[in-house]
């Protein structure tokens, strides 16, 4: 949740300042930056879903691909937090592309339970997702705010600080989700 969360928050609220407080870029450089930004997210989408079933008839589980993109997320958020200049908004670029792997956590989920209950579980874990986004929004902004009007740094590095913040907070979620076995009905647990 917090990894997707992240990126949902940040696509849909905080990209758009991003580029154009810590980048310098115009806002119609910027509108150009988010467009590129979500059609590389669609096609993105539409690649894993090709993708997945042939992953997994490689032996990729869904825990597996959404590893490698938890990776790919926060290598790209820690280049996002440290790069500047104006072509340093093509890091977000594999920060959406990494974020697509947990689509497939959906049917992790209706494994995970019995039949009964995938329905709930499926409204549990978008509930989750969509409080998630709420308050990484929320959240975040207040962190900038903290960091710039009270902490006295320039908008910037407030902006670069709290991403650092919260991506370290996104790898103690990663580090729980690899860690952490939850075993489908049936008694196979779930492996890298």
């Amino acid at each position: 949740v917090t990894l997707q969360a992240t990126f949902i928050a940040m696509q849909s609220l905080w990209a758009g300042p991003w580029f154009t407080r810590v980048l310098g870029l115009s806002p119609a450089q910027s509108a150009q930056a988010l467009l590129v930004l979500n059609v590389v997210l669609m096609l993105a989408y539409l690649s894993l879903g090709w993708a997945m079933p042939r992953l997994a008839a490689r032996g990729w589980s869904t825990l597996s691909v959404t590893v490698v993109g938890a990776l790919a997320m926060m290598g790209a958020q820690a280049v996002i937090v440290l790069a500047e200049g104006r072509w340093a908004w093509l890091a977000w670029l594999p920060f959406a592309v990494g974020v697509t792997v947990f689509t497939p956590v959906q049917t992790h989920v209706s494994l995970t339970f019995r039949g009964s209950l995938t329905g709930r579980a499926f409204s549990a874990f978008n509930m989750m997702i969509f409080v998630g986004i709420f308050f990484t929004q929320w959240l975040f902004g207040v962190l900038v705010d903290v960091l710039g009007h009270h902490a006295g740094l320039d908008p910037a590095l407030a902006f670069r600080a709290a991403l650092a913040a919260w991506l370290g907070l996104q790898v103690i979620a990663f580090l729980v989700m690899v860690g952490w076995r939850v075993s489908p009905p049936g008694g196979q647990s779930a492996a890298l």
